[in-house]
């Protein structure tokens, strides 16, 4: 018979095991959470998709396979907006935009009124009201009436500069996709993506119906923690031809900024001018280059979102090692095509061995980071440089 301490000690030892296997358990659990976290899309598992069509009658269709859905409904609601045709610049037209006659306004307000009367209310009369009115209190008071003529006609210039850019960039990014991105990546990336059935439902209608193309895994039941920046980079020039460029950052904007443009102008300026909800505030891209590849920069805590991303060609982590490791190993298999490396993000210090060794002799790396003394050792020289809005661009060549 066993005695009071022999059973105790048996009890104790059970209790023992048992929260050991219970801690196991626990422990393993977290190691699994924090695996999964570190594959995050656009971090650890690169991601590429593009929008196929715009056509309404097709994306009609998707919004009306799922309706109520969040997603398809944000679709629906802003197929109005999606822009394929380039704006027409009329002078009278932009002199008539709301926005024009509030500039106006201010003008008058930040550097003629002083102990002058007020200007008209911006309710009570039109854009020439507005106009014939400050001229009428400048007159009466000695103001200076030439000086706001002209500060009005800058404003229209400045109008046109912006029409012009962003019908530039229309043209080159294929209308508003960057919208349509912003609004699927929340089914491509969202926390649910592969155990929620409505999502992964939602992800095979784009593509069986030949609305949305990319990496096969996005397209999946589960993700792909082995997919690679190389399968998505293969997949891209499969899709969207060979690129020359690679621009680190935002990616594509449809307005970003338009030299001698006052910030945010042209942002503000096609919002109400167009009366069209695409025009988002993302202001970093200075980039036209042809047959540019775009990848969106994400940090740590970041999430893939419109602003940051969402007109980028692809979703990856440009600071993580990997990343250049498969840049120089496809260079190395002559398979790396590209020539120009701009970086458009302000973070890419430190980083300046791994572009070298992603570039051939005569390759470009632009930067609005000034290198001076950091990046010569590595083989570039400054080749020239040139000043965007308040920005100034360093270009190197590697020359060894």
């Amino acid at each position: 018979m066993l005695s009071i301490s022999m059973i105790a000690k048996i009890v104790l030892k059970n209790i023992i095991v048992v929260f050991c296997l219970i801690a196991s358990t626990y422990a393993a659990a977290k190691v699994e959470d924090v695996l999964e976290a570190t594959q995050s899309l656009g971090r650890s598992i690169p991601a590429y998709f593009k929008v196929r069509t715009f056509d309404p009658v097709k994306w009609q269709e998707f919004t009306s396979a799922f309706p109520g859905h969040p997603v398809a409904e944000s679709v629906k609601e802003h197929l109005g907006s999606i822009q394929l045709t380039p704006l027409v610049f009329d002078r009278d037209a932009v002199f008539a935009c709301p926005f024009i006659k509030q500039k106006m306004r201010d003008k008058y307000d930040q550097s003629f009124r002083g102990a002058r009367a007020h200007a008209p209310s911006v309710m009570a009369v039109n854009s020439k009201g507005m106009f014939d009115g400050i001229l009428a209190l400048l007159e009466a008071s000695e103001g200076d009436v030439p000086g706001f003529k002209a500060s009005v006609e800058e404003l229209i210039t400045a109008s046109e500069k912006v029409i012009a850019t962003y019908n530039q960039r229309l043209t080159i990014t294929r209308g508003n996709e960057g919208l349509l991105k912003h609004l699927l990546g929340k089914l491509f990336f969202a926390d649910d993506a592969y155990t929620n059935s409505d999502l992964v439902s939602m992800r095979m209608f784009l593509l069986t119906h030949d609305l949305v193309l990319g990496d096969d895994y996005l397209f999946a039941e589960k993700k792909d923690p082995t997919h690679t920046l190389a399968k998505s980079l293969a997949k891209y020039m499969e899709h969207e031809g060979v690129p020359a460029t690679l621009v680190i950052g935002c990616g594509h904007s449809l307005i970003a900024d338009v030299a001698q443009t006052p910030a945010y102008f042209a942002d503000d300026f096609l919002k109400v001018f167009t009366g069209k909800t695409f025009v988002h505030s993302c202001q970093h891209c200075l980039c036209d280059h042809e047959h540019q590849l775009t990848v969106a920069l994400h940090e740590a805590g970041s999430r893939f979102d419109y602003d940051g991303c969402a007109h980028a060609d692809i979703a990856a982590d440009a600071l993580a090692p990997t990343f250049w490791d498969t840049l120089v190993a496809l260079r190395g298999a002559g398979k790396n095509p590209l020539k120009h490396i701009v970086d458009h993000c302000y973070i890419m210090d430190g980083l300046n061995p791994r572009i070298h060794h992603s570039l051939d002799i005569g390759g470009a790396f632009t930067t609005y980071t000034n290198y001076a003394g950091k990046i010569e050792e590595h083989g570039f020289e400054l080749q020239r440089t040139q000043v965007l809005g308040s920005r100034t661009e360093y270009i190197y060549v590697k020359v060894r």
